[in-house]
């Protein structure tokens, strides 16, 4: 009974002590140098209130939107489009896409898992981009004259001066070779794509028939357009697309119109 007697009364004495402790009063803060008289001593239990740093906010911070993290994605995507298509595969890099849209490097694998997966996305951003220009510039048109339409803004000194923002078929096919499924496999589906809007456009009920002329017309097309690029003499890359332009569209029974 003593022992516990005992263990109540230090329980006591202690609870005792920390009460006055922490009903005391913070001691002052002094400046460096000045004295300090033996009341003004602080009591070892006393602990100052922390220092907050200045751009502590109590407050919750912002959260995202819903869309944030798609929105965000979307950016980068769009920025590697017209890096891809002006450099090539090999001559994207990520920390500088992702400085281009804003971005830290960090945040690169919230959204894709390596390299190969950002240029297959925006090889497919580059074709969705090249098919909604032609797609506005050829809008409510007849198929034979938006055919044409769309030959003459293909087949142009414009598109050869602005690989950027052109079509990826005429500026990244020799690329395709060295790449990986993923970014092959992209290149395959927006040529597939295109051939289909050709074939959709040409003249005639058999399909496989527009599908075969389609295949060579895009063939010409990309081909002529990635020559008059790859010679530094200006007038013979436009001779070269003057001439590209009016057999391509006489071979597509535009005969007429090439010859206005």
């Amino acid at each position: 009974m003593g022992m516990v007697a005992s263990a109540c009364s230090s329980r006591r004495i202690r609870r005792s002590i920390w009460s006055r402790t922490i009903s005391m009063p913070w001691p002052p803060i002094r400046e460096p140098g000045s004295k300090v008289t033996p009341g003004d001593a602080p009591s070892p239990c006393q602990r100052r209130p922390p220092i907050l740093s200045p751009s502590y906010n109590p407050e919750p911070r912002m959260r995202y939107a819903e869309t944030h993290k798609e929105e965000t994605r979307r950016r980068v995507v769009k920025t590697a489009a017209g890096a891809v298509r002006a450099n090539g595969p090999d001559g994207v890099g990520v920390a500088k896409i992702m400085a281009q849209a804003g971005l830290t490097h960090g945040g690169f694998y919230a959204h894709f898992p390596n390299k190969e997966a950002l240029v297959a996305a925006a090889i497919e951003e580059a074709f969705a981009q090249s098919r909604r220009r032609f797609g506005r510039i050829t809008d409510g048109m007849a198929a034979s004259r938006a055919l044409e339409t769309f030959v003459d803004s293909y087949v142009s000194m414009e598109h050869r001066t602005h690989p950027q923002q052109g079509c990826p078929a005429s500026s990244l096919a020799n690329y395709m070779p060295r790449q990986g499924a993923a970014v092959r496999a992209a290149f395959d589906g927006g040529v597939r794509g295109m051939i289909g809007q050709i074939a959709a456009w040409l003249p005639g009920e058999n399909l496989a028939e527009r599908e075969g002329l389609a295949n060579s017309l895009l063939a010409e097309m990309s081909g002529a357009v990635a020559l008059s690029r790859a010679v530094s003499d200006v007038a013979l890359a436009e001779r070269l697309l003057d001439e590209c332009r009016t057999r391509i569209k006489a071979r597509a029974g535009l005969a007429v119109a090439a010859q206005d």
